[in-house]
């Protein structure tokens, strides 16, 4: 039968023990939902119990979660640019100072798309050793603290530890668009290597 309210949710004696309080949402959502409909819809119990989430019930802190989310978006978005632009520069400083050997390649017979192919090779090496480095360092930190088990006060958060879950399409994905990234980074400076004029290369030699 009904026994009170606790976290927010109607509880039973013989459904809710099936639950323990530090399982997920969704079972403690299945133990209501066990609940007959009739002792939902009693007209004696509506006016003492109310059924509420647990998102309204924590609403504070998914909206805080919300904010940390949306911050480390921007953050990320930002470090990712910043990477892009390095890319850039390493590669035009690269162009700049091998004048000489494209101009050389050029006037052995090099054509606009070896010269390119060369730029774009040196530029998906560089973002693949750095998406390499990043993958590993990530996967380790991860791992660190899913074994850790990072403790919380489960009076506040609702949980007694930090969850982590590793999940591989998340690598997939992250991989996938960095390596995107490094790709379309290359497109200028190796384009501007492949128009260079041989003359212009060995203007000054």
């Amino acid at each position: 039968g009904l026994q009170g309210v606790r976290g927010g949710f109607l509880r039973t004696g013989a459904a809710w023990d099936r639950f323990p309080t530090r399982r997920w949402l969704p079972r403690r959502a299945a133990a209501l939902a066990t609940l007959p409909a009739t002792l939902l819809a009693d007209s004696t119990h509506q006016a003492a119990y109310r059924v509420i989430t647990w998102r309204e019930l924590n609403k504070n802190l998914f909206t805080a979660l919300w904010v940390q989310k949306l911050v480390l978006t921007i953050v990320l978005a930002v470090v990712v640019g910043i990477a892009a632009f390095n890319i850039v520069s390493t590669l035009i400083m690269i162009v700049l100072e091998k004048k000489k050997e494209i101009a050389i390649l050029k006037s052995m017979g090099a054509t606009n798309g070896d010269v390119r192919s060369v730029f774009l090779t040196v530029g998906t090496v560089i973002g693949v050793v750095g998406l390499t480095i990043g993958l590993g360092l990530g996967y380790a930190i991860s791992a660190l603290l899913r074994a850790y088990a990072w403790p919380l006060d489960p009076k506040v958060y609702m949980i007694d530890h930090l969850p982590v879950d590793i999940r591989a399409i998340d690598y997939i994905l992250c991989a996938s668009i960095a390596f995107v990234i490094c790709l379309v980074a290359t497109l200028i400076p190796s384009w501007r290597a492949s128009k260079m004029h041989p003359v212009e290369g060995l203007h000054y030699e």
